[in-house]
């Protein structure tokens, strides 16, 4: 099960995410990249629908499926995963009973994460 911790972005964050779609060169004109990234998120990893990420994050399904469209099967769909792993964003725990902040911040669990993330690959 993946865990998404939305609540833990920060500023540079934000900074990364965007320099990351940058070398796509893709803009969108009412939608921050962010809300785009965690449409993907949503996706890729929950397996929500396009209609239920929209829904959750109150944006037309059309654009996240575009988006999603013009970075999927390159190398920036997997730096935008690896990098929220890496900042602890996204985590995947398996069936855990107990789960406590220290068990989340351990090696282990971004280990795992990261392995996991290549079996996405």
């Amino acid at each position: 099960m993946w865990l998404l911790r939305f609540h833990l972005i920060e500023t540079r964050d934000y900074n990364k995410f965007d320099r990351i779609v940058w070398e796509l060169w893709y803009s969108h004109r009412n939608i921050s990249t962010m809300v785009l990234i965690k449409g993907i998120l949503l996706h890729v990893l929950q397996w929500k629908s396009w209609r239920q990420s929209s829904i959750l994050l109150h944006v037309s399904h059309i654009s996240l499926y575009n988006f999603y469209k013009s970075i999927s099967w390159t190398h920036i769909e997997y730096d935008i995963l690896e990098y929220a792993v890496e900042r602890g964003i996204v985590l995947y725990i398996e069936n855990e009973k107990y789960i406590t902040e220290e068990f989340l911040q351990s090696d282990s669990v971004r280990a795992k994460s990261r392995e996991m993330i290549r079996i996405l690959r």
